[in-house]
């Protein structure tokens, strides 16, 4: 079944040649003879410090890291914009995501601090330590254009905050959620198609379910996963089929099939897999430790992608998302940037 519609995020080792299923905890293996040639090349930094997260918008890709950096790709070349966070305290920005309308930037990261980046105007807005939460903010997802948003934060403590903006421009923080046990939860992310449906993942191999818009969440899973997990994208196919990726230690991806909660995981080497990505033809795209990258196009098995850095590489954003001719980018450690 073809997967053709765009998550929130979105919008927002080789061997073989063989692919083999099991039932069960078995992994699915699917390996290439060799890396598929590379069309990334690493471009110009700003910065040395690592580099977290980076999101596609209507000017331009941003992206956040260490110490606060904030920076924004305008013209062609990448720009820091801002150096200390959005308290001026340097905390290091750990996530990021935007709006749906691509207007406007949230990041959030260590010491409770979060804000905003308005890519059109510059303006740097501070919303750190909602609830008086000091705890590191590990995810972060948007629903909703700017000015309406609803903004979902999960931290290091295992738990998850959600805040609306009012009409006054205001943003109303709800009750904290502890969905698990109190692990960090990494990733989480919210079907583009229907907001009410979220699904979120922690570092102890369990995965989370909201219908409700994050009033209530269950734990859905990994059956015998046993190995961290860092992201996730949660989305329905064109045939309302619907599915969540989660990416993981020792190389694993784990698929689910949620009309029957199955899931299965699917072995791609050794490293772990950091960040994963998606785009409306249903192309996906892994990156991870060591310079580590995968892709999978919509009628083929996962192929290794030769990247230009052994850096880890820590999140992929396809670009072109809101009619511009932006690139594909990944960020990782040392300020690494790729572009293709």
């Amino acid at each position: 079944m073809g997967e053709t519609d765009q998550t929130r995020r979105t919008f927002l080792k080789a061997a073989g040649g063989v692919a083999a299923t099991a039932a069960g905890g078995a992994a699915v293996v699917q390996t290439t003879s060799a890396a598929t040639a590379s069309s990334w090349s690493e471009v110009s930094s700003p910065v040395s410090k690592t580099l977290y997260g980076v999101s596609d918008t209507v000017n331009g890709h941003v992206a956040v890291g260490k110490a606060g950096n904030i920076l924004h790709r305008r013209n062609g070349s990448w720009q820091l914009v801002y150096n200390s966070g959005p308290a001026t305290r340097s905390n290091s920005m750990r996530t990021c995501a935007v709006t749906d309308d691509g207007k406007r930037v949230w990041f959030a990261g260590s010491s409770g601090a979060m804000g905003t980046y308005d890519v059109n105007t510059g303006v740097k807005t501070n919303y750190s330590y909602p609830k008086e939460k000091t705890s590191t903010w590990e995810a972060i997802t948007v629903t909703g254009n700017a000015n309406s948003e609803t903004v979902y934060v999960a931290n290091g403590s295992g738990e998850i905050l959600k805040g609306s903006m009012d009409s006054d421009g205001c943003m109303q923080w709800g009750n904290v959620m502890k969905p698990g046990s109190g692990s960090n939860i990494p990733a989480i992310d919210f079907r583009e198609a229907n907001v009410k449906v979220g699904h979120a993942c922690d570092t102890s191999g369990n995965a989370f379910e909201t219908k409700d818009a994050g009033g209530t969440w269950s734990d859905i899973g990994v059956p015998n996963a046993q190995v961290a997990f860092y992201d996730l994208i949660s989305f329905a196919t064109g045939d309302g089929t619907k599915h969540v990726y989660i990416t993981a230690g020792g190389g694993k991806v784990y698929r689910l099939d949620c009309d029957c909660n199955r899931w299965t995981p699917i072995d791609l080497g050794n490293a772990d897999l950091r960040s994963i990505d998606r785009k409306d033809t249903g192309d996906k795209f892994v990156v991870g430790s060591g310079g580590t990258a995968y892709h999978k196009a919509p009628s083929s098995d996962w192929e290794p992608v030769k990247m230009p850095v052994s850096d880890t590489l820590n999140e992929m954003s396809y670009g072109a998302h809101f009619g511009n001719d932006t690139p594909d980018v990944v960020v990782g450690n040392n300020g690494t940037i790729l572009e293709r």
